[in-house]
């Protein structure tokens, strides 16, 4: 290409001195080295102008491998939490199975600590005092009095039982609404990250698309100026040979 352009400087430089002879094309032969000047400029300009948005392509390509990698690992990310939530989901089947057991034998026990109280209920607080006095003797007063205590100690013993169980459920409610949420938030993470990096491509692929469009458009341009450069160099050699014929014309009729 450079030594085009020497050897197009070198013509026009030769047309501009044979020119001073040429009377009758100066004016042609001046627009044609304008118009050729003008030609190279843009297409110098364009040229650096293709040379970035190559240089931008490329930069924005390498962006996209990087956000494909940044994908897989994403994907890698998404697979060990896709894991961790199979695991909670098992924790969480266990929990339910365990409190929904546990809610039963609530229920259980609380049924049977109902018709104790209601059993004491019906017979009265003096319920005792006559169960010990009509002992007939000292060994059943105190088989009646043990009977008595047991009964007391396996009560306070339920209402312990039932209180523990409550606690128990309670615990195991709160432990299942927190797994719950645990599943919640790393879902949440996930979509959030798989949708960041759909909105990353997306950009960088619109970007890339501009890119290629300029980058062609600019190709185009450059491929057209050619031609018009080739068309003004061959404007350029048919005034060069009229300009010679016409110095030759001259000369046979001065001799």
């Amino acid at each position: 290409m450079q030594a085009r352009v020497w050897s197009l400087a070198t013509l026009i430089l030769l047309i501009g001195a044979g020119s001073l002879g040429a009377q009758q094309t100066p004016s042609d032969l001046e627009r044609s080295r304008q118009r050729l000047a003008e030609i190279r400029a843009e297409r110098e300009r364009l040229q650096q102008q293709q040379t970035r948005l190559r240089g931008q392509v490329t930069d924005v390509g390498a962006e996209l491998r990087n956000l494909e990698r940044q994908r897989e690992t994403t994907n890698r990310l998404v697979n060990e939490i896709e894991v961790q939530i199979s695991g909670l989901g098992s924790e969480l089947q266990r929990s339910t199975a365990e409190l929904a057991l546990a809610q039963d034998n609530l229920l259980e026990r609380r049924a049977v600590l109902q018709r104790r109280l209601a059993d004491i209920y019906k017979r009265g607080r003096l319920y005792t005092f006559q169960v010990l006095l009509s002992a007939a003797s000292f060994g059943d007063l105190l088989t009646r009095y043990k009977y008595l205590y047991l009964t007391s100690r396996q009560d306070k013993v339920l209402v312990g039982e039932v209180e523990s169980l409550a606690s128990r459920v309670q615990r195991q409610r709160d432990n299942l609404l927190g797994i719950q949420s645990e599943l919640d938030r790393r879902r949440r993470e996930r979509e959030a990250e798989l949708e960041r990096f759909a909105l990353l491509a997306q950009q960088r692929q619109s970007r890339l698309r501009d890119l290629q469009r300029s980058s062609s458009q600019t190709q185009e341009r450059l491929t057209k100026l050619q031609r018009d450069e080739a068309r003004l160099n061959d404007l350029l050699a048919s005034l060069e040979r009229a300009r010679r014929a016409a110095e030759a014309s001259r000369g046979g009729a001065t001799g």
